[in-house]
């Protein structure tokens, strides 16, 4: 009887974290948005040429990705996604960074961040700010980042 026991908590702990990583690697937020990529970028473990723009609009003049250790990569499994929304001023700066969605971890949040404040903007002769949302994606393998336009 002990023995049954210990298979259904076994069986029960096991589904309540794959509930738990499956709510946190697949945000309803993220799905409900619109995935058209404007620039992107990949980072990877492996020392590789410095990564270029997949798809980058002139409007994207530097990408900053965070900064991840490598023994920080190794404890994610699957992958999160955090979003950002920058404001960015009419020299292309960004002056403010609000936090869309902040993933599993305060610590990668902090990261991204920081990231987010050092992309700049191609300038505009358009008086006010401007709006860009940065996707940041982290799995084991690296970090990737992209920019749109807007909110």
């Amino acid at each position: 009887m002990a023995g049954i026991a210990t298979i259904v908590s076994v069986i029960s702990l096991a589904a309540v974290w794959a509930g738990w990583q499956l709510l946190h690697t697949h945000p309803k937020s993220i799905a409900a948005q619109p995935r058209a990529a404007v620039a992107a970028i990949t980072s990877e473990i492996a020392p590789a040429p410095p990564p270029r723009p997949a798809t980058a609009l002139p409007s994207v003049i530097h990408v900053q990705l965070p900064d991840v250790p490598r023994k920080a990569l190794g404890t994610i499994h699957g992958h999160f996604r955090i979003l950002v929304l920058v404001v960015v001023d009419h020299s292309g700066t960004v002056i403010r960074e609000v936090p869309k969605n902040t993933g599993p971890s305060p610590y990668f949040a902090r990261l991204t961040r920081e990231a987010a404040k050092q992309w700049t903007f191609a300038t505009t002769d358009q008086p006010g700010t401007r709006e860009w949302l940065l996707r940041f994606e982290f799995t084991r393998s690296g970090v990737s980042g992209e920019a749109t336009p807007g909110s």
